[in-house]
């Protein structure tokens, strides 16, 4: 089952300039090219909405990632809330909303769409844009102790 992800960019981006752990993901090209990663390695449908035109041109959309942008007086929650009516109700159960917006997320709830906070996607993000840890390691960085130096 994929998993559809619509997400309003500027409430994710402005959570990642509130935290230090999520901070490299205030950057707008930075978040993008990583929901382009993580959609392609979950083999997701995601849908990335700016507020209005500063971004239109800007970034590709790929099979995996739609990036929009909303028209002159028009907001995110808006073309959102299309986005989400426009899923198929059978869809829905796999479509997740990642959001802050209390009414929206309510009005998601109410159509079986799931929600997210933002935290929860930058959470997400910045475990795929950490390195595996090599099979049999611990995942830090520990220098290795030659038990042959000094032979």
């Amino acid at each position: 089952m994929k998993e559809i992800l619509l997400i309003d960019a500027f409430n994710v981006i402005h959570a990642a300039s509130r935290s230090a752990r999520h901070g490299p993901f205030s950057d707008v090209k930075r978040f993008v090219y990583a929901l382009e990663r993580h959609a392609s390695a979950r083999e997701s449908r995601v849908t990335v909405v700016f507020d209005g035109t500063r971004f239109e041109g800007e970034f590709q959309s790929s099979r995996s990632l739609e990036v929009l942008c909303t028209k002159p007086g028009e907001k995110a929650d808006t073309l959102l809330e299309r986005l989400m009516r426009e899923i198929q109700p059978a869809e829905r159960i796999q479509a997740v909303l990642v959001s802050e917006d209390n009414a929206l997320r309510a009005m998601a709830m109410g159509w079986g769409v799931r929600v997210q906070k933002p935290a929860e996607l930058l959470d997400r993000l910045n475990a795929a844009e950490k390195p595996a840890a090599p099979q049999g390691g611990t995942g830090r960085s520990e220098p290795f102790n030659n038990p042959f130096r000094g032979l």
